[in-house]
């Protein structure tokens, strides 16, 4: 009797130990795995009354960037980066502030520039020196 719960124990543990590693590994596998470079375009959802231009996207753990053309910017990046929305560096005295997102083939970036109160001042001086209607 005592071989025989011996043998149901270590057939459950077996058991135990086989599921264990069924549903663990995987994760456990990708999150050691070293990136994968992907093609990632990103697409400017311009919400602003200024041109797509004046806009960048860049990436904040590599420092680079990446112009738009038409409202489309393309970039080979690695899998475990964001992107995020930032002004053109030949304003440096305007600013966009947004958040991240992880980078996958396709990203859309939304420019939204309807603020508080407080800050309608900053986007009004934007949309008078680079509005569509000015060029």
């Amino acid at each position: 009797m005592r071989i025989l719960a011996y043998s149901a124990g270590t057939c459950l543990f077996i058991g135990f130990a086989v599921a264990a590693y069924w549903l663990l590994w995987p994760p456990i596998k990708a999150a050691l795995a070293p990136p994968q470079d992907i093609m990632v375009s990103v697409t400017l959802d311009n919400r602003c009354e200024m041109e797509d231009d004046v806009f960048i996207v860049i990436v904040p753990e590599l420092g680079r960037s990446a112009h738009f053309h038409g409202n489309m910017a393309h970039m080979t990046l690695p899998d475990n980066v964001t992107v995020k929305l930032a002004i053109s560096p030949l304003y440096p005295d305007f600013a966009y502030d947004d958040l991240a997102k992880p980078v996958k083939e396709k990203v859309t970036l939304i420019a939204e520039c309807s603020q508080p109160p407080r800050l309608d001042s900053i986007f009004g001086a934007m949309k008078e020196q680079f509005g569509k209607e000015s060029k």
